[in-house]
């Protein structure tokens, strides 16, 4: 579509002009009505409401792929993903990527089992059995069933499907159809056992243990089987983790009415017990010489000594009988002393050394004596080559979210996953309303490297380009904000990366989306002709705030104030304790607040002020609709009430202290960009 400068540039005037005017009236009605605020359409100086108490959930993002298995065969640590699996080196954390590319029959592997003995490693995916060599690179697929086997498709069934190695060199299958048997020559046999198996373990004599939702069953070398359920007195519900004991004893994890037992299977007889801790537990996992519990509250192993740590008597966990058997049959257990990661979902031990799967961090690396974390294993880190942070939230609670290196994430009740869209998203952001338009989730993208900017919009859950849409740049272009203005237009700045990588900042682009119009707005520089009626914005501005009838721009020159009128740059004189504005915002009251490295700021009149609280350096900035100032900062995450100033560090979830970037969204949750990923605050 042709580019009319011209037109765009009329079109800004009037924006400024007109549409902000008959926005911030009508959000200045709607403040009277909540909050009691005097006058209309004009920013308020009140500080907000001191708030006597502040209550949070944080919860973090690394790596989107759920930890689905691990198995251990050092120097090697394999993690099975929603995107295939990764072998870890564990002496030099190189990683070796298996997925759909590399030869699985699908990306999801539901689980992983080694066979130690042939160096051999069981994969289960949805689609397909595969083993792999522990040190090589050729995926091999095992046979599919026979159809008279009738064993349930594997595709659909995640979580159905579980693996153990079998003594004579082949696998053992527990499926929603029963436990199977296979081996690499292609043949299928049945176990006899036929109900749906949730859990699977192997013992030093070959007998495979089958957890289901109705026990336990066993089978031995010859063929033998035997069932520990309710009718045999034996009832701990449905069986979802089962480990065999140094003293050889069955040791089952389940659950009967939502509360968690244990069965322990010793000599053909079973007991029933119960935790002593009322922290749920996620798995338990054994070696020659140690058993490990992990619950919500920590690690808890046979033998565990943190060095310089002295341990309460209470700091363990016990089994308690409730049917038959010993008291503490497995003996104290002791606490490893580590915190469990956020959203654990399975655990692992070798040697001295235990691992524990999540959600949303990868998977951690636990040396047995240290007090903390020794190292993480991870795909891949959200936050690596972070630009500008931008998160945007549709009217059916589905949150995009851009860290600025051409990732695109989405936020789905809780859940966060990558999406899939070609080239590289720079950004995103919500438009709201305007006309006959609906408020739409927009999202900037470089679509080739060498050219500028197109636009994408999220329709019926799904990313489609926007026809007739581009923004150029002179080089590969780099985006340091995106902000949507009141009247629906989409405001940007601009910048792209010279050949030495240097970026060279390019003021604003605005950008009409119905129209395909753009204007862009920057200061000449070398005697350059400004495209005619183009306002005179400084050149590196990295964000805006849309306050009356015109906007705020955050600038490396100081907070440049752009109306119908022309375009005014605040600096020292004015107030300003550093002209170096890294962010802005606008609270729900009309308040204009910047950051800057000497604190952050709010406007008073024509002055800035800085109040004394808050006079250190602060990277980002952002206000919630309770009135709470948002701080990015080196030490954490400050919250400002108005009066004092609390703290939000590692110690209360935040990956990191350094905090980069955050922004506010329109639920009122905080996204934290720090460390190796992003974390969401929820007050």
């Amino acid at each position: 579509m042709g580019y009319n400068h011209r037109g765009a540039v009329q079109r800004t005037k009037n924006f400024i002009s007109g549409a902000l005017g008959a926005f911030y009236r009508l959000m200045a009605g709607v403040l009277v009505l909540a909050a009691g605020c005097p006058g209309a359409g004009v920013p308020t100086t009140t500080e907000p409401d001191p708030v006597r108490r502040l209550t949070v959930e944080v919860r973090s993002y690394v790596d989107t792929s759920t930890v689905h298995g691990i198995a251990l065969a050092p120097p090697f640590a394999f993690v099975a993903s929603d995107r295939g699996i990764d072998r870890w080196d564990l002496a030099s954390g190189a990683r070796v990527h298996f997925g759909v590319k590399e030869g699985l029959p699908a990306a999801r592997v539901v689980a992983v089992a080694v066979d130690h003995a042939r160096q051999r490693l069981w994969i289960g995916t949805e689609a397909g059995i595969m083993w792999l060599a522990i040190g090589g690179n050729e995926l091999s697929e095992l046979a599919q069933p026979p159809d008279d086997l009738g064993v349930t498709k594997l595709t659909g069934t995640l979580g159905d499907v579980r693996l153990a190695a079998a003594g004579d060199g082949g696998v053992w299958i527990g499926t929603a159809s029963g436990l199977f048997h296979a081996s690499i020559d292609g043949g299928w046999q049945p176990s006899g056992i036929t109900d749906p198996v949730t859990a699977l373990a192997v013992s030093d004599d070959g007998a495979v243990w089958a957890g289901s939702a109705g026990g336990i069953a066993v089978r031995t070398l010859d063929g033998k089987i035997a069932r520990f359920g309710t009718a045999q007195g034996c009832d701990a519900g449905r069986i979802d983790s089962i480990a065999i004991a140094p003293s050889g004893a069955t040791v089952a994890v389940g659950s009967v009415g939502g509360r968690q037992r244990f069965a322990i299977v010793t000599g053909g007889a079973c007991a029933i017990y119960r935790p002593s801790s009322r922290a749920r537990v996620i798995g338990v996992a054994a070696t020659k010489d140690n058993f490990l519990v992990a619950t919500k509250d920590g690690l808890f192993a046979k033998r565990a000594r943190v060095r310089g740590v002295r341990r309460l008597t209470r700091d363990g966990f016990r089994l308690l009988a409730i049917a038959g058997g010993a008291s503490d049959p497995l003996g104290r257990l002791r606490s490893v002393g580590v915190s469990l990661p956020a959203a654990p979902t399975m655990v692992a031990m070798y040697g001295s050394e235990v691992f524990v799967g999540t959600r949303d961090l990868g998977t951690a690396r636990i040396a047995l004596g240290e007090p903390r974390v020794s190292h993480w294993l991870r795909r891949r880190d959200i936050a690596a080559g972070a630009g500008h942070l931008s998160v945007a939230c549709g009217e059916d609670g589905v949150c995009a979210v851009a860290p600025g290196n051409g990732s695109l994430f989405s936020l789905t009740d809780g859940d966060l996953s990558e999406v899939d869209v070609p080239g590289e998203v720079l950004a995103v952001v919500r438009l709201e309303a305007a006309g006959d338009h609906p408020s739409r989730l927009v999202a900037i993208r470089r679509h080739e490297p060498d050219r500028g900017l197109d636009l994408l919009a999220r329709r019926t859950g799904q990313w489609a380009p926007i026809d007739g849409v581009t923004v150029d740049t002179e080089g590969p272009a780099r985006v340091s904000f995106a902000a949507g203005a009141p009247g629906g237009s989409l405001w940007m700045g601009l910048g792209y990366a010279t050949e030495t990588g240097y970026v060279r900042h390019q003021g604003v682009a605005v950008v009409d989306i119905d129209t395909g119009e753009v204007a862009y707005h920057r200061r000449t520089v070398d005697g350059a002709a400004a495209p005619r009626g183009a306002l005179d914005v400084p050149l590196d501005v990295v964000g805006a705030a849309f306050v009356g009838r015109g906007v705020w721009l955050a600038t490396s020159e100081g907070a440049a104030h752009v109306t119908g009128e022309g375009v005014q740059v605040y600096g020292e004189a004015e107030g300003l304790r550093s002209e170096i504005v890294h962010a802005i915002t606008r609270s729900p009251r009309g308040q204009v607040w910047i950051a800057t490295s000497a604190g952050a700021g709010k406007l008073e009149g024509s002055h800035w002020r800085f109040p004394r609280p808050l006079r250190w350096p602060v990277s980002d900035v952002g206000a919630d609709a309770t009135g709470h100032l948002w701080l990015a900062t080196a030490r954490g995450v400050a919250v400002f009430d108005g009066q004092r100033v609390r703290w939000l560090d590692h110690r209360l979830g935040l990956l990191a202290d350094r905090v980069s970037q955050l922004v506010v969204d329109r639920f009122g949750r905080v996204w934290v960009l720090a460390g190796d990923g992003m974390t969401i605050i929820a007050p």
